[in-house]
């Protein structure tokens, strides 16, 4: 991969390049929308012989597990989005690195194909291949650069179900794929 740097070793205002070599064939970027970063934090203490932790506490062992058994290859990140937090607002935050502001709510119920320069353009652009389960927002914003996809419906504020299922419907045979 080539970086380009913004003040090359001929001063500010120049350019040069920057070979990297990649360390990975495949990632696999989870990203769980709208959900507190403590549901995924592992507890030891949290539970006891005479009481049960509570529900939100532990309920995910696989995060753990991962981090525990992969500390090179597996990690969590805590983004904290300040408002608007809808989701097309939180992706695009995520995507682009910028900041959403209130005028971007009016998107959330009518995305916009993203414009600005965003991580998956750049994969795009290094001839990764971009492969989306879950939300249909992504598609919304990202569809020129997702290679496949198993995007569901999400605006059913009472459904909690319906993406969650269709990931995991889709999500083990997608992991051994060569062509992304």
């Amino acid at each position: 991969y080539e970086l380009f740097e913004k003040a090359g070793s001929e001063g500010p205002g120049t350019s040069s390049v920057v070979t990297v070599e990649p360390q990975f064939q495949k990632m696999i970027w989870i990203v769980i929308d709208a959900w507190r970063y403590d549901f995924g934090v592992w507890d030891d203490t949290a539970a006891s012989a005479d009481r049960p932790p509570p529900l939100y506490k532990n309920a995910m062992p696989t995060l753990r597990n991962l981090s525990r058994d992969f500390p090179d290859h597996a990690r969590m990140f805590r983004f904290i989005a300040d408002p608007p937090t809808a989701t097309t607002q939180r992706l695009k935050g995520l995507m682009t690195g910028g900041l959403p502001t209130f005028f971007d709510i009016r998107s959330t119920f009518d995305a916009d194909e993203q414009q600005e320069d965003n991580l998956l353009h750049q994969l795009g652009r290094l001839g990764k291949k971009v492969v989306v389960l879950g939300d249909e927002t992504w598609l919304e914003l990202y569809r020129k650069e997702v290679h496949r996809e198993m995007c569901f419906p999400s605006f059913d504020a009472l459904d909690l179900d319906t993406v969650d299922d269709g990931i995991l419907s889709f999500l083990w045979d997608e992991v051994p794929m060569r062509d992304s």
